[in-house]
C-alpha cells in the first residue's frame, strides 16, 4: 500500500507535485480517532454513568431533610417566634459598628 512505502512520492503528474496522493490512509485515521474518542467516555461493556442514581423519580435538585422539616412549619408560626424575639430588643448603633455622637 501507499501509506507503507516511504521511498518514494505519489503524484498525478510527472513534472509537478501538486495532486499527490496522501502517504496515509484517512478512511483508517478516521476510525482510530473515533475509537479513541470512545475510549476516553465508554467502556468495553458500553457506556458507564459516574454518578449512578438509585431512585430516577427524585429531583436531582432537592433540599436535605433539614431544610425540608423546616419547610413543614407554618409561616405564621415562624413570623410570630421572630416577633417575640424583637420584642425585647432596641437599636443601639454602637452594636452595628457606628459611632455613639
Amino acid at each position: 500500500m501507499i501509506e507503507n512505502d516511504k521511498a518514494n512520492f505519489y503524484t498525478y503528474s510527472k513534472e509537478y507535485l501538486s495532486q499527490s496522493f496522501p502517504l496515509v490512509n484517512e478512511n483508517m485515521v478516521a476510525i482510530k480517532s473515533k475509537q479513541d474518542n470512545e475510549s476516553r467516555w465508554k467502556t468495553k461493556e458500553g457506556f458507564d454513568v459516574n454518578g449512578k442514581r438509585s431512585n430516577w423519580n427524585e429531583h436531582p435538585k432537592r433540599p436535605p431533610q433539614a431544610v425540608m422539616d423546616d419547610l413543614m412549619i407554618p409561616y405564621v408560626a415562624v413570623q410570630a417566634d421572630a416577633k417575640r424575639h424583637r420584642k425585647g430588643q432596641q437599636y443601639r448603633p454602637q452594636d452595628h459598628g457606628k459611632p455613639d455622637f
